[in-house]
Parts: C-alpha cells; sequence; structure tokens
C-alpha cells in the first residue's frame, strides 16, 4: 500500500473506518506523569534529552517526526532509533541534528549541554573537525557510510566496489583498531566535531518527498511539521488544534 492511499486526502479512509489502539504500556495519566519514560531515539522530544519535567507534548513531537518518516521512508533525525551503547553521543548527536535541521539551539540548552563545547565556538557558531592526511580515508569512508542513496547493489554497496585501500569496506592504516574504539557520530568520531552537518528540514523533505508530493503541497506539510516541533514543549500545538489545520481538512 502506497502512503498515498492512506493520506487524509484520501478517499480510502472512511467513517466506517474501525480503529483499535494497542500498546499502552509506557502510558501514563497526564496529571500524573512518571520521573522517566520510553521513547525511541528518533521520535524523542528535547525535554526528554536534558531529563526535565514532561507531559502529552512529548507524543506531540513523535507525530511531526511520524510525519516526516512515513510520507519519505527515512527518519527526519540522524540517530539510532533504539539508541546504542553510548548514551551520551547519542544525546550529543540528537541535539546537533534539531540545531542543523529545526533551528539553532537555545543558549539556555547550550549552557546546560555539558559537551557542547566540542560542537560549538564561543559565539554559538558550528566547530568542524580538522582533517590531516591520516584521516582523509576516514572521511572518504564517512561519506560513502553516510550516503543515504547506497544501495547493497550499488556503489560501494558491496566489498569489491571499494577502492583498494577500503577493500573489506575498513579503513587500512596504522590507526585503524584506534578507530574501531571509537564511536561514529553523525559521520564522525566521538572525540571531534563531526564531519557533516545536516540540511534543514525543508530541504531533506524536498529530496525524500514522493513524486505526488508537489512544492506548493510540501510546503504545507513542512510548515505543519514546524509548527510540532517546537522546543519549547507549550507552544505545541494540542491535538485537537492539529486535526484543524488545513493539510488535515483538504
Amino acid at each position: 500500500m502506497r502512503h498515498s492511499t492512506i493520506s487524509p486526502r484520501s478517499g480510502n479512509l472512511t467513517a466506517d473506518l474501525e480503529i483499535k489502539i494497542s500498546d499502552f504500556g509506557a502510558a501514563f495519566w497526564t496529571n500524573d506523569p512518571p520521573k522517566s519514560t520510553v521513547t525511541p531515539l528518533a521520535l524523542r522530544a528535547p525535554e526528554l534529552i536534558f531529563e526535565e519535567s514532561f507531559g502529552s507534548s512529548i507524543d506531540i513531537w513523535s507525530f511531526g517526526c511520524l510525519i516526516y518518516e512515513l510520507l519519505t521512508g527515512v527518519q527526519l533525525f540522524n540517530v539510532y532509533p533504539i539508541g546504542s551503547d553510548y548514551k551520551d553521543q547519542d544525546d550529543d548527536d540528537h541535539l546537533l541534528d534539531l540545531n542543523d535541521v529545526i533551528e539553532p539551539l537555545p543558549d539556555s540548552w547550550l549552557s546546560k549541554w555539558p559537551r557542547a563545547y566540542k560542537y560549538f565556538g564561543p559565539n554559538g557558531e558550528r566547530l568542524v573537525p580538522e582533517i590531516d592526511e591520516d584521516e582523509e580515508d576516514m572521511e572518504e569512508y564517512f561519506k560513502f557510510a553516510n550516503d543515504d542513496d547506497m544501495e547493497s547493489d550499488g556503489e560501494y554497496g558491496r566489498d569489491e566496489d571499494y577502492p583498494d585501500h577500503m577493500a573489506d569496506g575498513s579503513v587500512e592504516d596504522e590507526n585503524a583498531e584506534e578507530y574501531d574504539q571509537i564511536p561514529v557520530v553523525n559521520g564522525g568520531l566521538a572525540d571531534q566535531p563531526p564531519m557533516i552537518t545536516n540540511e534543514s528540514l525543508e530541504v531533506q523533505f524536498d529530496k525524500k518527498k514522493p513524486d505526488d508530493i508537489d512544492s506548493e503541497e510540501a510546503k504545507v506539510i513542512t510548515e505543519l511539521i514546524r509548527k510540532i516541533l517546537r522546543y519549547e514543549p507549550s507552544e505545541r500545538p494540542t491535538a485537537a488544534e492539529l486535526l484543524q489545520h488545513r493539510w488535515f481538512q483538504d
């Protein structure tokens, strides 16, 4: 079933449709939220990164991420869906994506992010790593490792397709063993700023959107997602307000 058959504009959704909701394992009463909750990393609201108090607006945030993912088939944020063994790096990766994809992080977040200095300068500017000759192979490898269009049978998708110095998909140099011990973050190494920055929501959606979504509708969709993905929880719309949005009404 293509996405277009289940979109709000589709006539296949009728009033007779019976909806059943399941999996309430992490559900909570809005007037008595728990101190922590379980959310897929790719759908996690920013207040959860800083372990702050939260409410039902975390679900609204997740819904905004899902709109993008259901329409494009890929995650909006370049993080491990369920996290990795490196929580600090998962958090850093997520915050960097928020900064690049949505909007610059507020100063209040940078001040309480203990590792912000690794990625941002004194004036809030993004830092870029210094790449020496020994790291050029790593940069080339990460370029292809992060290529969304890379397929199993495409360029660099098979062992024999790699350059000679990367025949097994790895980097053959004296530092290779050392590299293996450092987690990869946003296409870079965890002990330095990432090698890549992510494009804005609008740019990414324009590249990934299905052919049957024209530029006018794409603008409506990205405006809707931006309306949802607000850093301040109180600024996010409620479910009832979202239902009144033109995209759900058309």
